[in-house]
């Protein structure tokens, strides 16, 4: 009955908000915009309530990148769907690794979480990184 209690609260107090706001996002957000992309314009915003977590938020410039970020404004995600992801949000390691052995591939997105970095090349390959930045696993 708990568990019930618990889930039906957590279905009706999570709200997604779609807004153009580009003020609603937190500040180091819209730092990372503007420090990663030249004339970001901000199609829209999707903030995500997220029990027990807080907010994630997801901004869509015009350009077509998806960019997601945490309750704190830190950036999980950077979809550049086929264009290619900013060299300046890309660690040394992994253009290294991707230079020496996948060269002329360009990295499309790049996603991070508590265990390390993924990147996904044009050619969909998929590379893995621990935090200390050792190549964990490839996945096509």
């Amino acid at each position: 009955l708990v568990v019930m209690a618990f889930l039906a609260i957590q279905f009706t107090s999570a709200k997604d908000v779609v807004t153009k706001d580009e003020m609603q996002l937190p500040l180091a957000a819209r730092n990372f915009i503007t420090q990663h992309f030249a004339t970001p314009q901000i199609s829209y915003i999707m903030i995500e309530s997220e029990l027990p977590k807080g907010k994630k938020f997801e901004a869509v410039l015009t350009s077509g990148v998806e960019i997601e970020f945490d309750s704190k404004g830190d950036w999980t995600d950077v979809d550049c769907k086929r264009g290619t992801v900013t060299a300046s949000i890309v660690p040394d390691y992994v253009k290294d690794y991707v230079n020496a052995n996948f060269s002329g591939q360009k990295i499309t997105q790049i996603e991070r979480d508590r265990h390390g970095i993924e990147v996904e090349l044009a050619n969909d390959l998929s590379i893995k990184f621990d935090k200390k930045g050792q190549l964990r696993r490839l996945d096509d």
